[in-house]
């Protein structure tokens, strides 16, 4: 059995990551030969959710008391980096086209380089990971900003209300994109409210169950 508090780590969340890239790889490869229900349960419908759980689990409420503080230490953390690597990942694939190692597919602008990172992620073609950092922000920011809000309710009565929140804009997600709304900056709204409940509902399984369900299903895998 792993020491889970050695140093401070979290072995069951480490096991949850590897996990989730094992799924990730194997649903980009046809499902990679492992059968785990896709017929019932898609991949892309929870895979990528399993990281946005992940974050959300490891959320600490005391970032309520600085919302502007916590946005912009997010802001540093995660869109600034995500802006300096793609001007450097366009440098490199223009780069790498110009030998032929890559299709050529022009510069792109000031869209591949500002916009096309918010909207889709896939510009410069092989930078496609990168489209997981611009919705894992809107819903950080998100639900410290909707849990400020709330937070005059009792605070048992404000995670359920939380929680519910969460849950319905994830329904409004599915169904939205289910109509079609989920190319251009509908993709946006629609990744967003995708995510929403992995993320809310982690914080509200850690808060009031002390992530002894989540400790227990990644446990049956030791």
């Amino acid at each position: 059995m792993v020491n889970t508090k050695e140093a401070g780590v979290n072995y069951h969340f480490k096991l949850l990551y590897a996990i989730g890239i094992v799924i990730a790889v194997a649903n980009h490869a046809c499902g990679g030969g492992i059968s785990l229900f896709y017929e019932f349960f898609p991949a892309y419908s929870f895979h990528m959710g399993l990281f946005m759980f992940s974050s959300g689990y490891f959320y600490k409420d005391a970032a309520e008391n600085n919302v502007f503080k916590y946005i912009l230490k997010k802001l540093k953390r995660l869109i600034f980096p995500m802006y300096i690597w793609n001007f450097f990942y366009a440098l490199f694939a223009q780069f790498m086209s110009i030998k032929g190692f890559l299709p050529q597919t022009g510069w792109g602008g000031l869209r591949a380089l500002f916009i096309e990172p918010i909207i889709s992620g896939h510009q410069y073609i092989y930078n496609l990971g990168a489209w997981f950092v611009v919705p894992l922000f809107m819903v950080e920011v998100f639900h410290v900003v909707y849990r400020r809000i709330f937070l005059l309710i009792k605070n048992d009565v404000k995670e359920y209300v939380c929680v519910i929140i969460a849950l319905t804009f994830g329904m409004c997600g599915v169904y939205i994109s289910s109509k079609g709304y989920n190319v251009g900056w509908w993709l946006v709204l629609a990744r967003f409210l995708h995510f929403v409940p992995f993320y809310c509902t982690a914080f509200f399984i850690k808060g009031f169950w002390n992530g002894r369900i989540v400790c227990l299903m990644v446990s049956i895998f030791y």
